[in-house]
């Protein structure tokens, strides 16, 4: 029978959070592999070029990189969280 209709916005929320939790764990990952490639380049340019406009730029990446590795420590909770909450609400719907 499934679940009554004013429930219907719990359908349509399980399917968006389900077209997250599929997208999210690539996001993360190629991020962190961008991150890692980055920074793999940026030493590598580091070895030949060595100014205060190197500096400045080493600062300005340090700093706009600790948000983004910052979210990659954070974001195995958040997945694993959202993976309970589709579940639940897959078990609420009824659904396989």
């Amino acid at each position: 029978m499934g679940p009554p209709q004013h429930h219907a916005g719990a359908r349509s929320g399980h399917h968006s959070h389900e077209a997250f939790l599929r997208e999210i764990p690539g996001f993360s990952i190629e991020l962190a592999e961008s991150i890692e490639r980055c920074d793999t380049e940026f030493a590598r340019l580091g070895e030949g070029w060595q100014d205060d406009r190197y500096q400045q730029f080493s600062e300005e990446w340090s700093e706009a990189a600790q948000p983004m590795s910052r979210y990659l420590e954070r974001s195995a909770d958040g997945i694993s969280f959202l993976q309970d909450k589709v579940a639940a609400l897959r078990a609420y719907l009824g659904v396989a």
